[in-house]
């Protein structure tokens, strides 16, 4: 966006962000741990599923992120 709109983002603060190498890591890390989340919920909602085997789900997923 910065790159081919350089006038599309005018905030100094949000373009400093986005071209600090920090951004895209964070970003990355939020989605995974986002996913873990999605996966928690979408195993409570099932019908055989209980909130033990979202913890486990949780635990189990977050050692290989």
């Amino acid at each position: 966006v910065l790159k081919n709109n350089p006038n599309e983002i005018t905030n100094k603060s949000v373009r400093r962000n986005i071209q600090s190498l920090e951004f895209f890591s964070n970003v990355d890390k939020l989605t995974k741990v986002l996913k873990l989340i999605k996966t928690a919920i979408t195993l409570l909602e099932s019908v055989n599923a209980n909130l033990a085997d979202c913890f486990f789900s949780i635990d189990f997923n977050s050692k290989y992120y």
